[in-house]
Order: structure tokens, then C-alpha cells, then sequence
């Protein structure tokens, strides 16, 4: 689900209404739209953490980057996943 936001500029070309790998465009605009909106109501630290690994970024590099060990990493990108999987859930 978070590799939606991450949809390539060049695929959100096609006019709005087109199918385009079995969702439509503009679907596909809406949902990079709500995972945008929820990662920015991440904590930034988990935001980083995720954003930076979603760009193939290793937990070693992140880990050095944000100044703390491996598995802080590894418990803040899935503390991340976990929040945006709510953040995400249709509402009923």
C-alpha cells in the first residue's frame, strides 16, 4: 500500500478516467493524494525512517542518518507501516 505514493510522475499523465495497470487514473491520483496526506501525519522520525527506506535506502544508512541504531530503525518503519495501514483503512 505505501509504494502507491511513490507512483511515477509519467503514469499519472494518462487522462483522468484511463485504465492504467488495472486502476484508473484517477484513482490512482486519489490514493498517492491520502498516502501523502497520512505520512505527513506520521512523526517525522517514523516519515523519515519509512521515506528513506521505500528509496532502497539500507537500515545501516538510515540507522546513521537519523543518529540511532539498527533496530530503532527497524521498529520505527514498522510503527510507521502499522500507523498507515490506520490511516489508510476506508471508513465505514
Amino acid at each position: 500500500m505505501v509504494a502507491a505514493a511513490f507512483i511515477s510522475p509519467a503514469a499519472l499523465q494518462a487522462p483522468y478516467g484511463r485504465i492504467v495497470s488495472g486502476l484508473r487514473v484517477d484513482d490512482r491520483v486519489a490514493t498517492v493524494d491520502a498516502v501523502r496526506r497520512a505520512l505527513a501525519e506520521l512523526p517525522e522520525d517514523f516519515r523519515a525512517a519509512i521515506v528513506l527506506r521505500e528509496f532502497a535506502s539500507l537500515y545501516a544508512d538510515i540507522a546513521e542518518h537519523q543518529g540511532v541504531s539498527v533496530q530503532t530503525v527497524k521498529t520505527r518503519i514498522h510503527r510507521a507501516r502499522t500507523q498507515l495501514v490506520t490511516l489508510l483503512a476506508p471508513v465505514s
